[in-house]
């Protein structure tokens, strides 16, 4: 009766381990795209390498005949052969959104930086038509004087 707890237990905690995976993978694929950088690509071929294992061991037992599955799942619950792997997955996972979100915050400062730095030359800029458009009037002003003054040497001839 042990066998089949066990080996019914072993099904579900199977289905579980897949089900995380694949979120894993679904988020991996995205923030190795995302961030192409040597610790992502160290971090995302640590967790490839665990799935290999876990499914490595999960093809080992799909494969060995149904005796020896309950037989094993007396001997090796899915708790001893199994869950450090799926574990290990886990905290592969977490790492690659770990170095994902580290990059995430890097990329925010540059950013910051730059839009302060772009905020700087547009001051300077600005401040640089100000003392064109200041300059403009007062060459103006000094072209109107001096227009007005033609004409009046002018007119009183």
């Amino acid at each position: 009766m042990q066998g089949i707890i066990n080996h019914e237990e072993l099904l579900v905690k199977f289905s579980q381990a897949l089900v995380e995976i694949g979120d894993a993978l679904r988020q991996t694929r995205l923030s190795a795209s995302l961030f192409q950088t040597d610790s992502m690509k160290d971090a995302v071929g640590r967790l490839y390498a665990h799935i290999l294992l876990f499914f490595q061991s999960a093809l080992k037992w799909y494969r060995a005949h149904p005796f020896e599955r309950a037989v094993r799942s007396i001997i090796k619950p899915y708790d001893l052969e199994y869950k450090e792997t799926v574990e290990q997955i886990e905290l592969c996972a977490q790492n690659v959104n770990d170095i994902a979100s580290a990059a995430n915050r890097a990329e925010l400062r540059d950013m910051h930086l730059t839009i302060q730095e772009m905020q700087r030359e547009m001051q300077s800029r600005d401040q640089k038509l100000l003392a064109m458009q200041h300059e403009l009037r007062q060459s103006h002003s000094n072209t109107d004087d001096s227009v007005s003054r033609i004409l009046q040497v002018a007119v009183g001839m």
